[in-house]
């Protein structure tokens, strides 16, 4: 699998009733080095509010007047009840605090910026990006720091994995559905455990027809940065 490199999050284009605008690459002061892309929805007769812009998710953010990005919430999820919050967007996954998306049923297909050995432009191509980031299951492992401290990628199969230190007593595989728990031995490498756990990790993952993508991984190095985890990119066990 190519690993895509990403320093900015993705852009979502919205469902075939929308036309998307040209995507906007925005800075974000609270966090210097954070990039990502915001654009306004054309030809609908659902205009969003003048100050508001969507992120690649479908969620709704505005500039406050220091030029810090924020996340707007859309109330129940229809865009009716627009509000301001204070939550500073790459501070937080917005699922996991209440804030509901703009358009529950935007579409996933997303254009994905592939960064690597590129100084300037960019070189796109289209992906389907599954919904993760809005499962309160999935994000659950942003809390557990008693028990994480790093978060990557394994090849085979093709899933997130977690866990803390060098010699963790329990390590979290994503199962599709909830996060599935191994136990190493005493004094075992997580590489070793992971190894011993293929065959039984291959069969959940097949039975529950994961299809994890490059976008899916740059998406999660991005959020393990914002849960204070290090990420340890795709792990090659």
């Amino acid at each position: 699998m190519k690993r895509v490199v990403l320093t900015c999050f993705m852009l979502v284009t919205v469902m075939s009733s929308f036309a998307s605008a040209a995507p906007l690459l925005v800075s974000q002061p609270a966090y210097d080095a954070m990039k990502f892309y915001v654009y306004k929805p054309e030809g609908s007769n659902k205009k969003i509010p003048r100050d508001f812009y969507l992120t690649y998710d479908g969620y709704l953010v505005y500039k406050n007047a220091r030029g810090v990005w924020l996340y707007g919430d859309a109330g129940n999820g229809n865009g009716k009840r627009i509000t301001k919050t204070n939550y500073v967007v790459g501070a937080v996954a917005p699922s996991t605090v209440g804030i509901e998306p703009y358009n529950k049923n935007m579409s996933t297909v997303a254009p994905v910026l592939n960064l690597e050995g590129s100084e300037g432009v960019d070189k796109t191509k289209r992906v389907v990006q599954t919904d993760w980031t809005q499962n309160p299951d999935f994000v659950a492992v942003s809390k557990w720091s008693k028990s994480v401290d790093k978060i990557g990628i394994i090849n085979k199969p093709l899933i997130p994995v977690a866990w803390k230190g060098e010699h963790p007593e329990v390590i979290y595989a994503w199962a599709g559905t909830a996060w599935h728990q191994i136990t190493p031995r005493k004094w075992e490498e997580p590489k070793n455990t992971i190894r011993r756990n293929m065959h039984n990790l291959t069969m959940i993952t097949n039975k529950n027809d994961i299809k994890w993508q490059d976008a899916d991984s740059a998406i999660l190095e991005q959020y393990a940065t914002y849960w204070g985890y290090q990420w340890l990119g795709e792990l090659d066990f």
